[in-house]
């Protein structure tokens, strides 16, 4: 009798250690990334041209005060931000409309649902009265051979789609089309080896449906890894910030 009753403990012991360890294995399957406390990494891009110097602040809806310290993000520049996953806050304004000086409303206000464990791009175009955003969950290859990525986003407000062929190809030779205002391609990959001449590829931005030259843009890349091209400014001629492309480092 005794003994039947110590095997049955016995056995109750053996169950209730494999339901804790399966809860304790649950619990750290949770906690790893992906999970809304882990960090997120995010881009963010001033692609609004004549603004001043942007100050993004995550974690707050306050107009802000003036800060020596404060992160500016110039036009046509990125800087990469590390805040922790879930919903979070940000204000961006420009540098010259703080509290100190004439508080005219910030450039954005808003929640960013971000996945813990995630790349993010965070685009800002359009202009300072308006002003067009577009936040992009990045997904970006990873290259083990001689290899290259490149993307292209059109900021150009108001545009037309824009189509990208390699100098010295026949326009209708396009590597991305379509590219309407706000719209990303997917990153294409290109050869990286010691054969690519000068080390470089030549883009030539074109109105899709005429096939004028806009602009051209020399790439300069770095081995393995991407980059995203950003068509930002004017197609107006004698427009202050003319029709550019920006690069930015998806690394």
């Amino acid at each position: 009798m005794n003994v039947n009753i110590i095997a049955k403990n016995r056995v109750k012991c053996l169950v209730i250690y494999f339901i804790l360890i399966i809860v304790i294995w649950g619990c750290k399957k949770g906690t790893n990334g992906g999970g809304s406390s882990a960090p997120v990494s995010i881009n963010v891009f001033n692609a609004i041209p004549g603004s001043a110097p942007i100050i993004p602040v995550f974690g707050t809806f306050e107009p802000l005060k003036w800060f020596s310290s404060a992160t500016r993000v110039y036009y046509g520049n990125v800087y990469l931000f590390s805040p922790v996953g879930g919903s979070n806050d940000l204000y961006i304004v420009q540098n010259t409309d703080t509290i100190l000086s004439n508080s005219k409303g910030p450039l954005f206000s808003g929640s960013l649902n971000l996945q813990g464990g995630s790349i993010y791009s965070f685009f800002l175009s359009g202009d300072t009265v308006n002003t067009d955003t577009v936040l992009v969950q990045d997904k970006i290859p990873i290259y083990s051979d001689s290899s290259v990525g490149v993307r292209f986003i059109n900021l150009v407000s108001g545009s037309l789609p824009m189509s990208v062929n390699i100098h010295g190809n026949v326009p209708a030779d396009t590597e991305f089309y379509g590219l309407a205002y706000k719209s990303v391609s997917m990153f294409k990959k290109y050869s990286a080896s010691s054969l690519v001449p000068g080390g470089y590829y030549k883009f030539e931005i074109r109105d899709e449906q005429s096939g004028t030259l806009l602009t051209t843009f020399s790439w300069s890349f770095t081995r393995f890894k991407c980059n995203t091209l950003v068509i930002s400014g004017s197609e107006l001629p004698g427009f202050s910030t003319p029709l550019q492309v920006y690069q930015m480092n998806n690394y």
